[in-house]
């Protein structure tokens, strides 16, 4: 690539990055029509095959209200067993980590909320509520041999309850450090956020909570902003990316991730049609120490759009500097 990148681009690509695929979990659980476990099997076996090592396998929810995920036991009962594969299971309550606990899951991811409207809707009760059972969680996920992470939902927007302050952010991701967890992420559950809310918001947090707690971000690409607000991220310390990925995606996985890349962690959840490619293009390029990525993506996201339609656009995408 002609010219070098800025001294602020190359300090951030000298951090490694670990993509957290999501799609078995958040792609699938509002698909109008019922995947088979044997699908769903079939999903996470080309995500390993991918390179990726750790992976929402499913969540332990209300089978009524998401039926879509009704199967827990019966895929963390059949996915692939390997030592260097994590799979994680969400929860919203006590039941559900019991659940998925005894179906065999080695990592919870207990989701929180920063708004009480969501909250009382999502998790059936308000923000303050939730936290109570929180000491009993931990508790039971560490007695059976399971780590645990938070998620804070709508950590960058509500829709009930419109834009959440940064401080509401902080309170509820201090409430949630309280306990002995390894992991804390924060999601922009409807892609409200934009680059400069990235900043704020994980700066704020980052100060807020002991360092030993390692941070992920989890974005939406509703608004065609969660490229840019992966790097804003990143630019903030933050080395976890959650993604999601199309099915019809697997086989350019393979390709574009091979075995010799393993990179660290990085959880950013930025669910676009094309966005586990152009972050994985992200990280390949980190490993060479540039930034390039960020155009490398751009480029592949706007051909992704010419083949899908005028409305699919990256224009919220970095400019070359």
């Amino acid at each position: 690539m002609a010219g070098r990148c800025p001294r602020s681009e190359r300090n951030v690509a000298k951090e490694k990055l670990e993509l957290v695929e999501v799609s078995p979990r958040d792609g699938l659980q509002n698909e109008p029509d019922i995947v088979s476990t044997e699908n769903k099997l079939a999903l996470i076996d080309h995500i390993i095959a991918s390179g990726l090592r750790r992976l929402e396998a499913g969540s332990f929810v209300n089978p009524k209200k998401v039926p879509q995920m009704a199967d827990g036991d019966a895929v963390f009962a059949g996915v692939p067993k390997r030592d260097d594969v994590t799979y994680i299971a969400l929860a919203l309550n006590l039941r559900g980590v019991e659940r998925a606990l005894g179906a065999g899951a080695t990592e919870i991811n207990y989701a929180f909320c920063a708004s009480d409207g969501f909250s009382i809707r999502n998790n059936g009760a308000t923000v303050e509520e939730t936290f109570a059972v929180w000491p009993d969680v931990v508790a039971l996920a560490k007695a059976n041999g399971a780590r645990v992470t938070a998620t804070v939902s709508t950590a960058f927007g509500c829709p009930f309850d419109g834009e959440v302050p940064v401080a509401q952010v902080v309170k509820v991701a201090e409430r949630c450090v309280a306990q002995d967890i390894f992991e804390l992420a924060l999601a922009d559950t409807i892609g409200v956020g934009a680059p400069s809310d990235v900043h704020d918001r994980f700066k704020a947090v980052k100060a807020a909570i002991p360092g030993h707690v390692q941070l992920r971000a989890h974005f939406h690409n509703t608004r065609d902003t969660a490229l840019a607000n992966a790097v804003a991220a990143v630019e903030e310390g933050c080395a976890y990316w959650m993604v999601r990925s199309p099915a019809s995606a697997a086989a350019r996985l393979r390709r574009a991730l091979p075995a010799t890349c393993r990179p660290k962690t990085c959880s950013i959840c930025s669910t676009a049609w094309a966005s586990t490619p152009a972050l994985i293009w992200i990280v390949r390029c980190k490993r060479r120490n540039s930034l390039a990525a960020c155009w490398g993506a751009r480029r592949l996201v706007w051909s992704a759009a010419r083949r899908n339609g005028p409305n699919n656009k990256a224009a919220a995408l970095p400019r070359r500097p």
